[in-house]
């Protein structure tokens, strides 16, 4: 495995480490200062780490994540630390993306819920629930889809339907 850390974040992480604590940083194989650290194993226990990028190529990361905003790997929002979303509404809403990652929508009474593109959304999902009398109409944004149809009907009370975006369209699952 290579694991490739700037040598700048390294003495950073070393330097802000609690004075009561000890730190101690290991490099098992090469290291230029200024440079890139490149090591077949790094192993690492931190209480809190902050960095805009973590650069690791090859191999695995085991271990928990914890973010207060979205983890994305390979350009897929995986939402870590995103809650979901749970909204009621008794007239017509549109869906944001600032609604959240993972939205559900309550509705009661024959409405319209209207999607936010799917264009650069992809793995979003939006689940929307008929909880009263009346048709809930699923509208995806202009002429995206909804497995292929521009607009899905939940006619009856307590069914439901949820969406995720490939990025392009929106897909029932």
């Amino acid at each position: 495995m290579t694991f490739v850390l700037s040598a700048l974040f390294v003495l950073l992480v070393a330097l802000l480490a609690p004075r009561a604590a000890s730190a101690q940083i290991s490099v098992p194989n090469s290291f230029s200062p200024g440079g890139t650290i490149y090591s077949t194993e790094v192993n690492a226990n931190f209480a809190q780490l902050s960095s805009n990028a973590l650069d690791r190529t090859g191999g695995t990361l085991t271990g928990n994540i914890a973010a207060s905003a979205g983890v994305t790997i390979d350009g897929v929002d995986l939402s870590v630390g995103i809650p979901s979303t749970l909204l009621s509404k008794t007239a017509d809403y549109t869906v944001t993306t600032a609604d959240g990652a993972h939205v559900t929508v309550l509705m009661s009474g024959t409405y319209t819920v209207s999607l936010y593109t799917a264009a650069g959304n992809a793995g979003r999902t939006v689940t929307v629930k008929n909880i009263g009398t009346g048709a809930v109409t699923v509208d995806g944004a202009g002429s995206e889809t909804l497995d292929g149809a521009t607009t899905v009907v939940i006619g009856a009370k307590y069914q439901s339907l949820t969406a995720i975006s490939d990025g392009t369209n929106w897909h029932l699952v």
